[in-house]
């Protein structure tokens, strides 16, 4: 018997339908091509991070404290390198969207040790960020 442990999405169903198997309703019951294999998909499967609009960035960015540190690094940068204060201006408040969890994900923590000490500090955990990244993808309207 599949056991979707609170899963159930189309991204889910996409993952299923990529590895070649099947997973249906018929007549009320599930209908599957290898319940072994679809079960080792849904244990293993983890719910991809929403996008982002550029609104829901900037809450994003205010909730973790990232706007505040990034402004002031980049008032230490401007009269250090504008190349580099220009991409890293260019890169958050640019941002292009759908913006993706991965990609900001993966920009913090390239900057995070070249990032100011704040008060209070930044807590830049993956569970911080993506419960940060979860509450600011919950804010619709207004873009």
């Amino acid at each position: 018997m599949i056991d979707f442990k609170n899963k159930q999405s189309s991204a889910l169903s996409d993952a299923i339908a990529a590895a070649g198997h099947t997973l249906y309703q018929l007549d009320g019951a599930l209908v599957c091509s290898n319940e072994v294999a679809v079960q080792a998909i849904i244990d293993a499967f983890v719910e991809p991070m929403p996008d982002l609009s550029k609104r829901q960035f900037n809450r994003f960015l205010a909730h973790t404290g990232l706007d505040d540190a990034i402004a002031a690094r980049l008032a230490v940068l401007k009269p250090i390198s504008r190349a580099q204060y220009a991409d890293l201006k260019v890169w958050f408040n640019d941002a292009v969207c759908p913006i993706k969890y991965d990609t900001v994900y993966n920009k913090i923590q390239a900057i995070k040790n070249d990032l100011p000490v704040q008060v209070p500090p930044l807590v830049l955990t993956a569970n911080a960020l993506k419960s940060a990244w979860n509450s600011a993808a919950s804010i619709t309207g207004g873009d």
